[in-house]
């Protein structure tokens, strides 16, 4: 799996209220999401709002409803202004597995491919499909 924009830390399925799977991603720190993070702010009605306490899936029917990019992230921290939900955030996507952002920042300061997949997918080994 992999996401447009962490936010600074990789989720599991786990944190945005998603079932696992047989891989086990982890969660990692991202330097350069971290450092530099896509940040958003946007205003919701209590209604929708409440969608997003079931993680993942409140957050794409929030997302269904109002359009895709109503609720970038699931790393957000929000406040009531009256009738509205004001959500601050940053990221953009679950942010499951590798991040679209970071990588791209660890290949322009020299990473290999095997040194970013090995960074958002620890404890996995890539090996060829058809050795020899």
């Amino acid at each position: 799996m992999f996401s447009r924009s962490c936010g600074g830390h990789t989720r599991t399925p786990a944190a945005v209220g998603l079932p696992g799977g047989s891989y086990p991603y982890f969660s990692v720190l991202c330097g350069f999401c971290y450092k530099n993070p896509y940040r958003w702010t946007r205003k919701l009605s209590s209604q929708d709002a409440a969608l997003l306490g079931r993680g993942e899936p409140g957050r794409l029917a929030v997302d269904r409803r109002l359009g895709w990019n109503a609720v970038p992230s699931n790393n957000f921290t929000s406040h009531q202004e009256g009738e509205q939900v004001i959500l601050e955030g940053v990221g953009q996507g679950h942010g499951i597995g590798l991040c679209q952002r970071g990588a791209k920042a660890m290949a322009e300061e020299g990473g290999t491919f095997q040194q970013i997949l090995n960074h958002y997918f620890p404890n996995t080994a890539l090996i060829p499909l058809n050795p020899g």
